[in-house]
């Protein structure tokens, strides 16, 4: 028997030394459940990018999924738009009847007498039930306006949420097509950088050999340093829509990335009262616009309410007894109902209504004013983006000839320096126009995007 006991032991023994040893070894190999993982700054569609020198390419459709779907203004606004669907549906209960029901029981300090059934009972208890039912029938139709007011309540948050996406996705083409600009700006600045210093180991050479002067070094310096400027200047506003861009897409700040080049070049356009039509019909503001008016419209007719009559119905049913019944009988003996149909008007209640009235009516007057001040609005913004859409494709077609005439004219009096047939003069200000002609047609591109993307907001698109 002690044999046995002694096996028992050691088999238990053994049992806990290899859990023992078991956990051990996995609390050593096992990651801490508080450890970070750490990520590199180069992120796209959710997937970290550790080679710097194989960057994602960011789509602008991209971007604008990513910001859609982690901006905290819309999760807020969400929120917000359930909150408000949930009073529209509890407008709904307004036209239901209302039930209760009370059970109770008491027990008195002495013995309670009843006759039940030509017998006289006692009991220090007492007992009862009781069921009401109320069914409203008519209000003034102040029940009907108030469910329409919170569903047009409902359909305007609704429009605030797509009016805050509108301004998320105009933020974000902004910014991109700006991104690009910026990008195409510094590759200007760069190649005009080097072709100074070309230019200008050019003329120290020249210098040397004594057929060109001491100024014509200086300004050749000038022509490098202002270029350098211009590449610091563009680099700096390429980090600033970066780093705006990134935060709009919560990106850490300093993520770097490439973006698919959609400077594309104009389109032919619709006619203006195609565009001008389809803001009047799908303007997000003028849609917002027009659902206030009628909220202040169905404001005023709830205040109108007030001044009719209500009727309501109502069932009363009680039951009470110093004991529980045994059958129908004693049930019935004892229990009650009413029926009523009840009338109330409010015939003078102060000058409260009359005032409420008059303050709706003033809303809704200042808000079919401001309906129509929006629409104004909206024509004239139409316009405007219309007429500069046109003009930048004007300019973007006569920058590219002066940008092809501006390279070739830059190429033709750097060689003629060369030979000695054209003056440092006519060299720098062939340089100077081309980095200007480059720079009149990247702004033009961005202008004609920029607008583009105006008008397609104004549409609701």
């Amino acid at each position: 028997m002690n044999t046995m006991n002694n096996y028992k032991k050691t088999y238990f023994k053994l049992i806990t030394v290899s859990v023992f040893i078991l956990m051990t070894v996995r609390f050593m190999f096992a990651q801490p459940e508080t450890e970070q993982i750490r990520f590199e700054p180069y992120l796209i569609d959710d997937t970290f990018f550790r080679d710097s020198t194989n960057l994602p390419v960011l789509t602008l459709n991209g971007c604008i999924k990513r910001a859609l779907k982690h901006n905290i203004t819309i999760k807020s606004m969400e929120a917000d738009l359930a909150a408000s669907q949930a009073r529209r549906d509890e407008g709904y209960s307004s036209f239901m009847p209302s039930l209760s029901t009370n059970l109770g029981w008491q027990r008195y300090d002495r013995e309670m007498l009843r006759i039940r059934n030509d017998e006289i009972i006692t009991s220090r208890d007492s007992y009862s039930a009781s069921l009401s039912a109320s069914q409203n029938l008519f209000n003034g139709g102040y029940d009907w306006f108030q469910m329409k007011y919170n569903t047009l309540s409902f359909g305007q948050q609704i429009l605030s949420r797509e009016q805050t996406k509108s301004e998320l996705i105009y933020s974000i083409k902004s910014i991109y097509y700006a991104i690009i600009a910026a990008d195409r700006m510094v590759k200007v600045a760069k190649l005009s950088v080097s072709r100074a210093t070309d230019q200008l180991n050019l003329v120290e050479e020249q210098f040397k050999l004594g057929s060109a002067s001491q100024s014509d070094v200086a300004k050749i310096r000038i022509l490098q340093a202002d270029g350098k400027l211009r590449q610091v200047q563009a680099e700096n506003a390429l980090r600033e829509n970066r780093e705006e861009l990134n935060a709009l897409l919560f990106f850490p700040l300093d993520s770097i990335y490439k973006l698919e080049n959609e400077m594309s070049m104009p389109q032919i356009l619709m006619p203006l009262d195609y565009y001008i039509e389809l803001a009047m019909d799908s303007s997000l503001e003028i849609q917002s616009m027009q659902k206030a008016s009628k909220m202040y419209k169905l404001s005023k007719s709830m205040v109108k309410s007030t001044y009719y009559p209500s009727v309501s119905l109502s069932l009363y049913y009680s039951w009470s007894d110093i004991e529980l019944p045994d059958r129908w009988d004693d049930w019935n003996d004892n229990d009650s109902w009413t029926l009523s149909l009840n009338f109330s008007w409010a015939l003078f209640s102060g000058l409260s209504r009359f005032y409420s009235l008059k303050e709706s009516q003033a809303y809704l007057l200042k808000s079919n004013i401001e309906l129509e001040e929006t629409e104004l609005s909206i024509r004239k913004q139409v316009r405007q983006s219309y007429g500069k859409i046109n003009e930048a494709i004007q300019r973007i077609e006569l920058a590219k000839v002066k940008l092809e005439d501006a390279k070739l004219t830059a190429d033709i009096n750097t060689e003629k320096y060369k030979l000695g047939s054209a003056t440092l003069l006519e060299m720098l200000d062939s340089e100077v126009s081309l980095v200007e002609s480059e720079t009149e047609y990247i702004q033009a591109l961005y202008d004609y995007k920029i607008n583009v993307v105006t008008i397609e907001k104004l549409c609701g698109r």
